[in-house]
């Protein structure tokens, strides 16, 4: 292609990304699957780690694939075997893998931490861009640890190109796409370009903009009567970004700069305890430990008013109720600027054959509004370092070590007088230092890998000392205030063995360790999206898992397919404990939909399998099924105490088994995939998601659904690039969809939509 054919493309890509930006390669063969590129001897390789690993469960989504499916991560990998998502809305969704979701997934942003806050809460956006994105990696086993501990159902990898590692072909590449689609009524449009200056320098800008309503529901029947939309779905998002690389013969450095605004509705949002706050403390430690007052997170179990946990409200006075007025609808304003550096270098010094350099800052900010009301602000910022080395192959072992370093500052305030209400947590600190490594032994068909890592990790708050000593009149002992400091130490091993050229057969063990939280330490207030009062607990201890999986993947001409079961058995498994009883006058009856939490500690036993299985017929037609199932226990939990009879004792009561919340429900689905011509390939998918009727306390059951989607696309190469043409019908049924896995699983997922699109690569 001509540097004279090019110009209306790129002209064209930097009108789309420029505007984006004031305001703040083609991928390798894939298998013909729609969904996922397995990951095999002959397959594109995961990006993560410079050993280049893989069991028989990882898969890789190219982005291709991607460009086709939702903009939320969630939402572009739900129905992949094993992974759901945790919608909230149309503006926040993130993957739920194996009935794990937030803190025990790691997501993240090429091989970087993203920096966003949607571990805290369902309705926070994740900070990755997978309609940008050249693949998505799903992870397990050793690897895994060489960017975090205790990720036991895997890690998600969303690989990039805004920093370049090569020099583009010709001097200029890039792609472009625009897709509209009827069920939300999204616009979107997406476009990057790399520049080649000169020999050694590589320029590189994309961006995104996408529009969406509220989106279509079938038979959703509400107060007001029944709706087509459900309200404050909404969600529109503009990203932009700028890199720049020196590219050579023995490595790349380069550096960019990420500007990203969301601004999205809250389904189900209400506002009906706002002047309510979570009262679970005994009168009398509430008078001779008087820093509880200021700080409640401190209580001892001694402390907790087991006969009389619930929400104390009405409490301030008309002025502060005049002052806290509801108008408007609720909805999330974000911005999050990004800032960061990458570098790989060959033979870096004796005995070493690559070293890799990672430096990002990202600075987040979230205002959620009523209207044009802020009511709470959410802000965090990281600094993250890691250093990895690969040494030379010492007889049969290869491995890569490293150290990161991730410092963290973030809070959840109210705009609202704190007479009214809580913060959610008050500015906190996090420091981590780790060292991790991965080893591996090859032979001729069998792999042998271990992994490491120590994670130490010192977490704080800044407490008012002076206040509390003012308020000790009793001069009574106080508590700790120091740091919560713990180390993380988690293991892994691996075996792949290639019993045939076609065949793997991976076994994986560890035993992870995961450190709680600031949030799970140091959380007291009300939490909007998930319907509950949180209190947290400053004396968590690190969470322990040993976890094993054995899988089995097979890519031959006609058949392939990819099998895996596992199991992970937690001790010291942190978890919101939910103190709705009735017992006493400000107790929660057992069926209201507000909770009071106060996060500790039980085992758990999740366990689980997932597989796929695809043939081929013709070379033309490919037919195949799929299906997951999980089942998550929470077990040894912590014995209550009763009531107090007349005596003055109060007995323990030992607490049933229950199931774990939030589990997603067994799936089954069948696909068809022809390729009518050379150009035209067509895909049929049908999921049946059975009833969740495995409930956790307080949970309601959540009905099974059908899924019928189907798609077409055109492909054509032209003077002017690759094209791609693609249309599709998701939820073709117009079934109502309810996700167990959510927490609005009451609240429909999107109806019947329709959706039409085109990419250019060039």
């Amino acid at each position: 292609m001509t540097q004279t054919t090019l110009k209306p493309i790129v002209l064209s890509i930097l009108l789309i990304s420029t505007p984006i930006l004031s305001q703040a390669h083609e991928t390798e063969q894939s298998v013909d699957l729609d969904e996922v590129t397995v990951v095999g001897k002959s397959r594109p390789r995961a990006t993560s780690g410079l050993l280049h690993t893989s069991t028989a469960s990882d898969k890789i989504i190219s982005g291709d694939t991607l460009r086709q499916k939702a903009v939320n991560l969630g939402d572009a990998l739900d129905g992949v075997p094993g992974i759901h998502a945790s919608q909230y809305g149309g503006g926040a969704s993130a993957p739920v893998i194996r009935g794990q979701t937030g803190r025990r997934i790691k997501v993240l942003n090429h091989h970087g931490e993203t920096g966003d806050m949607a571990d805290f809460s369902p309705d926070h956006a994740l900070m990755v861009d997978s309609a940008l994105s050249q693949q998505v990696e799903i992870l397990r086993g050793p690897v895994t640890l060489l960017y975090s501990s205790g990720n036991v159902a895997g890690l998600v990898d969303v690989a990039d190109g805004k920093i370049p590692e090569k020099m583009p072909e010709n001097g200029v590449s890039g792609e472009a796409g625009l897709r509209l689609s009827s069920g939300n009524l999204e616009k979107l449009t997406s476009a990057g370009i790399n520049i080649g200056l000169g020999n050694n320098f590589v320029l590189h800008t994309e961006g995104l903009y996408r529009k969406s309503g509220d989106y279509a529901v079938p038979r959703y029947q509400k107060e007001e009567g029944r709706l087509k939309r459900l309200p404050d779905s909404h969600a529109d998002s503009k990203t932009g970004s700028i890199g720049l690389s020196w590219v050579g013969d023995k490595g790349f450095l380069g550096v960019a700069y990420s500007d990203r605004r969301d601004r999205y509705g809250l389904p189900a949002h209400s506002h009906l305890y706002d002047d309510c706050h979570a009262d679970i403390i005994w009168q009398k430690s509430l008078i001779n430990k008087r820093y509880l007052q200021l700080y409640p997170h401190l209580l001892t179990e001694e402390d907790v008013d087991y006969d009389n946990p619930g929400l104390s409200c009405g409490f301030h006075d008309d002025d502060d109720a005049h002052a806290h007025a509801h108008n408007g609808k609720p909805w999330i304003d974000l911005r999050n600027k990004r800032y960061e550096l990458r570098a790989e270098w060959k033979q870096p010094l004796p005995g070493f054959e690559a070293l890799r350099v990672h430096l990002n800052r990202n600075d987040y900010h979230h205002d959620e509004k009523a209207g044009d009301a802020v009511e709470n602000f959410f802000n965090n910022k990281t600094h993250n370092a890691r250093i990895e080395l690969r040494h030379q192959p010492i007889g049969r072992l290869k491995g890569s070590w490293g150290v990161q370093y991730l410092g963290q500052k973030s809070s959840a305030l109210s705009a609202i007088p704190e007479t009214v209400q809580q913060p959610m947590l008050i500015d906190n600190n996090v420091r981590h230092y780790s060292f991790f490594g991965v080893e591996q032994a090859n032979w001729d068909n069998f792999t042998l890998e271990g992994g490491v890592r120590v994670e130490k990790q010192k977490a704080s708050i800044q407490y008012d000392k002076a206040l509390i000593d003012r308020e000790n009149y009793y001069n009574q002992p106080l508590p700790d205030l120091g740091a919560h400091h713990q180390t993380a130490r988690s293991f892994a091993l691996s075996g792949n063995w290639y019993f045939s050229p076609q065949h793997k057969l991976s076994l994986t063990a560890s035993h992870q360790e995961r450190l709680p939280s600031t949030q799970e330490l140091y959380a007291h207030g009300k939490h909007v999206a998930t319907n509950t009062f949180e209190v947290g607990n400053k004396h968590l201890n690190k969470e322990r898992s040993n976890n094993i999986e054995l899988a089995l993947g097979y890519e031959g001409d006609r058949w392939q397919y990819n099998l895996a079961l596992y199991r992970n058995r937690f001790g010291n498994y942190i978890y919101a404990q939910t103190l709705n009883d009735g017992r006493g006058p400000k107790s929660i009856e057992d069926d209201s939909e507000i909770k009071l939490v106060r996060y500790n500690q039980s085992g758990a036993d999740f366990y689980g399998a997932e597989g796929e299985i695809y043939f081929k017929p013709t070379p033309r037609y490919r037919i195949g099924i799929s299906g997951d199932y999980v089942r998550g226990r929470l077990k040894n939990l912590p014995s209550l105490p009763g009531r107090e009879d007349a005596y003055g004792n109060r007995p323990f009561i030992a607490q049933d088994d229950q199931n774990a919340p939030r589990v997603p429900a067994a799936r089954f689905g069948v696909h068809l995939k022809a390729s009518l011509t050379d150009r035209i390939d067509a895909n049929l998918d049908y999921y049946r998601v059975f009833a969740q009727n495995k409930l956790a306390r307080y949970e309601t059951r959540t009905p099974g659904h059908h899924m019928l989607n189907l798609g077409a696309n055109y492909r054509r190469n032209t003077r002017y690039g690759e094209w791609n043409w693609y249309v599709k019908a998701d939820n073709l049924l117009n079934q109502s969809v309810y996700a167990h896995s959510s927490f609005l699983s009451d609240t429909p997922q999107m109806g019947r939509s329709f959706t039409g699109g085109v990419n250019v690569k060039f």
